[in-house]
């Protein structure tokens, strides 16, 4: 089953994993083409996982992290956007 984790309320992105959680995908309702980082980070607060975005969607190899609750930042321009997420069946 796929997990989605509400992050901000402004819906400008949407994050999830797919049910393993070895892919992590990015989605901005916004069309754009402007770029983003996305930084992942574990449960004691360590970068795990730090990617570009460009565009509107992105996907990302996360098979090398660990199931469970992380968190995460977009930068995009001046705005920053957080939230949690569950990588994998939990």
């Amino acid at each position: 089953a796929v997990v989605f984790v509400k992050g901000n309320d402004d819906k400008n992105w949407t994050v999830w994993s797919n049910e393993h959680g070895s892919l992590l995908l990015v989605y901005r309702s916004a069309q754009t083409n402007t770029k983003a980082q996305l930084m992942v980070y574990s449960a004691a607060g360590q970068t795990v996982f730090a990617s570009a975005i460009t565009g509107n969607r992105g996907g990302f190899d996360c098979s090398h992290l660990s199931k469970g609750l992380y968190t995460y930042r977009i930068t995009d321009g001046e705005k920053i956007y957080s939230g949690k997420l569950i990588l994998g069946n939990r």
